[in-house]
């Protein structure tokens, strides 16, 4: 699908399918900013953000609600991403969501463990929309 971009900007607006497909993402990130930028972005896309800012937290709501997408720090005080990850995967309510591994780290030291994961995608911090776009149309052709 051809994506228009607003003519003053460069990010791009998800269409009503993407609307329809991702409507309630989960944030979990301990730093505040991050947790500010990615809900803000996605705010502006007309989608509902909860977040957490722990694994406990994380896992509080993951095993009560079922969520859509949900983006992951990969360095949380209380559990390592990859670990909280595996853990998501296990609950009833987010077996088939899908989960993007966030970092402020440079990507390719985390390759190996990122390939042995449940994560779909790989972004560096802060979050960009359109590369968050390139992850949800890989999984919607996979």
């Amino acid at each position: 699908d051809y994506m228009p971009r607003n003519q003053n900007s460069n990010v791009i607006n998800f269409t009503d399918k993407w609307k329809n497909l991702i409507k309630k993402v989960l944030v979990i990130d301990d730093n505040n900013l991050c947790l500010k930028v990615a809900a803000d972005t996605l705010n502006d896309q007309g989608i509902e953000v909860s977040i957490a800012e722990n694994a406990k937290e994380a896992l509080d709501m993951t095993n009560t609600q079922a969520f859509d997408l949900i983006l992951i720090d990969i360095g949380l005080p209380d559990s390592d991403g990859f670990t909280l990850a595996n853990k998501i995967v296990e609950s009833k309510y987010n077996s088939n969501t899908i989960l993007v591994a966030l970092t402020a780290h440079d990507k390719k030291s985390l390759l190996n463990e990122y390939h042995n994961s449940p994560f779909q995608g790989l972004l560096v911090k802060p979050l960009d929309v359109n590369e968050l776009y390139d992850v949800l149309i890989a999984q919607n052709q996979t």
